[in-house]
């Protein structure tokens, strides 16, 4: 709990945050604790206690913009709490709004940049992506390329992460996407065409209503 209220305020004092509601304050000390220790097989803690921090600021946000209590995993009615990302939080649906995985369009041809999913936000939902992963056997994927809020942001190779064990890594900087704002996904392949388990790794702060469904 020491390095959670460190991070807490750490946030507070560099972004001169503030919370509406104090109990946002004592859940997110929580949230974060659990957060940190259930992803503690990550290769470099410093990069988790920075993205840490920028999850604190997003949690933040969330509250001035709902205007209601951040109450953790599990909110109650009235409040607002998280959840692992999902794939049908970016209006994944090539496959199945429950399942991370891709199918290129080979029409291109290789190693051109093909849109992979795309979403625009509503005022009940804000998205924090940390992280990427790709499970499958033959990965054909080489680089990424993500576009939040109208702004484009640098091209990511990921070659090297097919050399590691395990098929997942962290952003170099974290993406927050806000409420009423456009999230796109594109990447580029190897092969025409591929079918990859690939997805984010995020968090999807909204109310409880919308956390427990389902499906879109």
């Amino acid at each position: 709990m020491m390095i959670t209220e460190t991070l807490v305020q750490k946030a507070e004092k560099e972004y001169g945050m503030s919370w509406l509601y104090e109990d946002s304050r004592y859940a997110l000390m929580d949230f974060i604790t659990t957060f940190i220790n259930d992803r503690r097989f990550f290769d470099d803690m410093d990069i988790l206690k920075e993205a840490s921090l920028d999850l604190i600021v997003a949690a933040n946000m969330a509250e001035a913009h709902f205007q209601k209590p951040f109450d953790g995993w599990l909110p109650k009615s009235g409040t607002f709490g998280a959840t692992t990302l999902r794939p049908y939080h970016v209006d994944y649906t090539t496959a199945s709004e429950n399942e991370w995985y891709w199918t290129s369009d080979g029409s291109s041809g290789p190693l051109a940049f093909q849109e992979w999913f795309s979403v625009e936000t509503d005022q009940t939902e804000v998205l924090f992506i940390y992280g990427y992963f790709n499970t499958s056997l033959i990965p054909n994927t080489r680089e990424l390329q993500f576009t939040a809020g109208g702004k484009q942001l640098p091209v990511w190779n990921i070659e090297q992460l097919f050399s590691k064990q395990d098929r997942y890594f962290l952003l170099p900087r974290t993406i927050t996407i806000d409420i009423n704002s456009t999230f796109k996904g594109e990447a580029s392949v190897r092969s025409l065409s591929t079918v990859e388990s690939m997805g984010l790794i995020g968090i999807y702060f909204s109310t409880e209503g919308r956390l427990v469904r389902q499906s879109g």
